[in-house]
């Protein structure tokens, strides 16, 4: 863990956590980037409003910027919504995967398992239904035996 002693210590290796430049900082909070640089090195120190945004651009709270302790990064105190947000787009996204996943192999299924089965069993009735119409057709020879249809025995 960084030291953050200082207030200007925190604004810093908090920005640096979020992998934000100054200028990406100037701009959420609709400042310079120059009033950050001054921020970061305990020149002048943030309005209340700009405060607030910083805490919420870097997941913390206002008063873990102010003093440090609870509420920094990773720790029970915290009100990381933008970590939050991230895992849950994060699981969002696996969620999808796997469901167009399913949807794929469910596809394939009924594609190669469901509707050969059907098919075959559709053929199977159709032979069947085929060989009764010809055995019904065809005059019972008396006297074949053994496939000889002379009748001699």
């Amino acid at each position: 863990m960084l030291p953050m002693e200082t207030f200007a210590d925190r604004l810093k290796a908090c920005r640096e956590r979020r992998q934000l430049t100054q200028d990406q900082v100037a701009k959420a909070v609709g400042i310079t980037r120059t009033m950050v640089s001054q921020w970061e090195h305990g020149r002048r120190e943030p309005q209340v409003d700009s405060l607030v945004t910083l805490a919420d651009l870097y997941g913390v709270t206002v008063d873990f910027l102010l003093k440090g302790g609870a509420g920094e990064i990773g720790t029970s105190g915290s009100l990381d919504r933008n970590a939050h947000v991230d895992r849950y787009l994060e699981l969002a996204e696996q969620l999808t995967t796997v469901l167009l996943q399913h949807e794929e192999n469910e596809r394939l299924r009924i594609e190669h398992v469901e509707a050969p089965r059907a098919e075959a069993a559709r053929l199977a009735q159709e032979t069947l239904r085929t060989l009764l119409m010809h055995q019904m057709q065809l005059p019972r020879l008396e006297g074949c035996e053994d496939g000889d249809p002379s009748g001699e025995v």
